[in-house]
């Protein structure tokens, strides 16, 4: 029961969301014929709830870090520019979906691929070098078409911000982030489900009696491509509450491949890179202070895992609200 009312409150958001885009002016409504995968680019590129989640700025700064491997030497990374590319998977017109939750409806997935350019500045007493890295940024976003108006019914339902993973290294280790209230969630995608539903095709087949071609639909159950987390199921936090990150599985001897986290996020100091602590080799853990008040509803937890030599491994994304969620 708890879960339904949840469901329609989020439902009434997404309504609320809809009246607010359409009130905005005559020139949302004049979009009903061009192509979807136009509009749901248009829907992450102007919408406040997905200009949020897949944002790219201050995801990376330039304050300084330090590495054990390297005790002696300043980091920085200076990002000079970002791409941005779109893979999507909309739902055919031949095909027909049905959600316990919604009916009949047509889905959609989208992949959203950021590459950020960096220079890696190490300074060394009067000694600087730079070195040259590309950083990839894999988030996915699920759609379903709840309206009928504006960007042509589209609405953003479910989001995942990629999965740690360091090929490499063999690292999948588990993120785990806990607030000093009690309430725990992972950022490492163990949360994220797949969306299922009953999906309808037209199946061609000859009938053994007249030998005339006969067409039917043929019902299967599927699921989405990628998972996710639903919208309202984001955690939702307060304003300036202290949160402690941890992170376990860090492997403790791989030759020539030992393995450090940054993070970036806002605090009431503003975007802000951190190392974490190595404590004891096989955890990591720090404790950090979201902001006091936060603009946003939707607030972002920035990780780039690295082996010793700057080689990146997984590089992704922790979502969380702020409460109240307006």
């Amino acid at each position: 029961m708890m879960m339904l009312v949840k469901k329609l409150i989020w439902m009434a958001v997404i309504s609320a969301g809809l009246a607010l885009i359409l009130g905005t002016g005559c020139e949302e409504k004049e979009v009903l014929n061009v192509l979807d995968d136009q509009e749901l680019v248009r829907y992450i590129r102007q919408v406040p709830t997905a200009t949020e989640l897949f944002r790219t700025e201050n995801l990376i700064t330039d304050d300084p870090y330090y590495k054990d491997a390297d005790p002696s030497a300043e980091f920085r990374d200076l990002l000079d520019s970002t791409t941005r590319n779109f893979y999507w998977d909309i739902t055919p017109d031949s095909v027909r979906k049905f959600f316990d939750d919604f009916g009949e409806i047509d889905d959609a997935e989208v992949t959203v691929v950021d590459v950020f350019f960096i220079r890696i500045q190490r300074v060394e007493g009067t000694d600087t070098t730079i070195q040259f890295q590309e950083r990839v940024l894999t988030r996915h976003a699920y759609f379903l078409r709840l309206g009928s108006d504006a960007y042509s019914g589209w609405v953003l339902h479910g989001f995942r911000g990629g999965t740690p993973r360091a090929p490499t290294v063999g690292l999948q280790p588990t993120v785990r982030l806990r607030t000093m209230d009690g309430k725990t969630f992972f950022a490492d995608g163990l949360n994220a489900e797949r969306f299922t539903y009953l999906q309808s095709t037209w199946r061609r087949q000859t009938n053994p009696t007249t030998g005339q071609v006969e067409f039917k639909w043929d019902t299967t159950a599927g699921h989405s491509n990628q998972t996710y987390v639903a919208l309202y199921k984001i955690p939702e936090i307060s304003d300036g509450t202290q949160m402690e990150l941890r992170i376990s599985g860090i492997p403790t001897s791989i030759p020539n491949a030992t393995v450090y986290q940054k993070f970036t996020m806002q605090t009431d100091s503003g975007f802000t890179t951190y190392t974490m602590s190595r404590v004891p080799p096989d955890l990591l853990i720090d404790t950090i202070r979201t902001p006091d008040p936060n603009e946003n509803n939707f607030n972002l937890i920035f990780f780039q895992e690295f082996q010793y030599v700057d080689r990146p491994g997984g590089i992704w994304v922790a979502p969380y609200r702020t409460e109240p969620f307006q």
